[in-house]
């Protein structure tokens, strides 16, 4: 349990420091996520960051349809199939806006002397 505390505090300060708010921040983590997608886009490219969500939603419905009748389990019907791509895309989406506010700040921290 301390390691996810731990964890959730490290991402929220590297995301308060990227985005130069003051510490510690009133806005909710979503907020914050938010705005390290918005501020990665920046940086990154607008299109790149669209073009990386967009594959990855591919990804996500083409293995949903493969493995929805030819393999054994439950299947999931049409429509929730493109509910789930969305949602997970939308998760990988904030995990790699986390992640990019972790490394740009390791990255600062470890050029400033």
């Amino acid at each position: 349990m301390l390691l996810f505390g731990a964890a959730y505090l490290g991402a929220r300060r590297a995301m308060e420091r990227d985005q130069q708010r003051p510490m510690p921040s009133p806005l909710p983590l979503w907020r914050l996520v938010l705005g390290e997608i918005g501020l990665m886009a920046r940086r990154i490219g607008r299109w790149k960051v669209w073009s990386v969500t967009a594959v990855v939603f591919v990804c996500f419905l083409a293995v949903e349809v493969l493995l929805s009748s030819s393999t054994p389990g439950p299947a999931l019907a049409e429509a929730w199939r493109w509910l789930v791509a969305g949602l997970l895309s939308a998760v990988s989406l904030c995990c790699w806006a986390v992640v990019h506010a972790v490394r740009s700040e390791r990255a600062m921290s470890s050029a400033s002397p």
